[in-house]
């Protein structure tokens, strides 16, 4: 059982007990949401209430010509890593090629997956848009022709992964 103390609300002014865990986090100022909303709406608690021009000025400095990295993209940048980045969700490698077909068209566009120019390199064509590069190792860093299979379609891949894949008493992938 948590051991209550009376407090005050800042608000309205009525007593009401809050759990002491909630004030060692802060909290158990007000006897109610209620109080807690009003409190806030009236500026007395919480983070800063800016205006729409404090709001322009911050947004200039951070995105506008202000910022000493504005329009700095690229080679002109210091972060530059010569075109070649890590796709951090599958950490499958990306490479700078503007002119292919599969490069990315989005910000910062013109990205296309180190295994498949690598893959199009070793047949002598570009991918069809159904063929599929697979890791033989399973690595997405290890992109060595040897290393990677091109198959005709998602089928094909899809069932060499559920090869690898368990199976529970029923028959279905876990």
């Amino acid at each position: 059982m948590a051991t209550l103390i009376a407090r005050r609300c800042l608000e309205c002014g009525r007593s009401f007990d809050t759990p002491a865990w909630r004030i060692r986090q802060g909290k158990g100022k007000y006897c109610s949401p209620c109080c807690a909303r009003t409190a806030i709406a009236r500026n007395q608690v919480g983070g800063h209430i800016h205006s729409s021009a404090d709001r322009a000025v911050r947004r200039e400095r951070i995105m506008g010509a202000k910022n000493p990295m504005y329009g700095k993209t690229r080679e002109n940048n210091p972060n530059w890593q010569g075109g070649r980045t890590v796709d951090n969700r599958f950490g499958y490698i990306l490479v700078l090629s503007p002119g292919h077909p599969r490069a990315h068209k989005g910000d910062p566009g013109g990205y296309v997956y180190e295994h498949v120019l690598v893959a199009e390199k070793k047949i002598g064509r570009y991918l069809t848009p159904f063929e599929r590069v697979h890791h033989i190792d399973s690595d997405p860093g290890n992109n060595a022709p040897e290393n990677l299979l091109i198959l005709p379609g998602d089928k094909e891949h899809a069932e060499i992964h559920n090869q690898r894949r368990e199976r529970n008493e029923l028959g279905q992938y876990s």
